[in-house]
């Protein structure tokens, strides 16, 4: 998979998305680490598993560039901050773009 945001991008952030809806496999979130909370991520859900925990995944393919739950473990729903929307390419001038 392609990664879907680029290092400079800027992201909007919807973060009452789960105030009163539940994450989805797929989604792009925006999440504090589990072991540093000083340390924000932005991965997407491969699963939420039992209990709401979230198993997030980096779409980067090269699997040691991406620092995410294989490494970690599943993130509790707590740590979740929000759903990320919307990007926008830091050099390309295209704009807003959705994220999916």
């Amino acid at each position: 998979m392609r990664p879907g945001l680029e290092p400079g991008d800027e992201v909007l952030v919807h973060l009452g998305a789960y105030r009163w809806r539940s994450p989805r496999r797929g989604q792009v979130v925006l999440a504090r680490h589990p072991w540093r909370s000083d340390v924000l991520l932005i991965k997407r859900i491969e699963r939420v598993e039992a209990g709401g925990a979230l198993f997030l995944r980096g779409d980067n393919p090269q699997s040691t560039a991406s620092t995410d739950s294989r490494s970690f473990g599943a993130v509790p729903r707590s740590h979740l901050l929000g759903r990320v929307v919307a990007r926008l390419p830091r050099a390309s001038g295209e704009g807003l773009t959705p994220v999916q």
